[in-house]
């Protein structure tokens, strides 16, 4: 599942910002896509950059070093 902000300095408005329990969101998703299942998932998220080739963490550490 991918996430995206699609709003930037330029959709500035009157809206709140809306948050999103990304953990509590793909165990719902997981339950309901297997319903016969009693265990709890197990969920990992990871955030990676736009172009999708590394973790974000990796590239900020990258981008620390230049």
């Amino acid at each position: 599942m991918r996430f995206v902000n699609l709003a930037d300095r330029f959709d500035i408005s009157s809206q709140e910002t809306k948050y999103i329990d990304v953990i509590k969101f793909a165990e719902t998703f997981y339950k309901q896509a297997n319903p016969g299942l009693s265990e709890n998932p197990m969920v990992k998220i990871e955030e990676y950059s736009l172009t999708y080739n590394q973790l974000q963490s990796e590239l900020d550490a990258k981008r620390e070093q230049f």
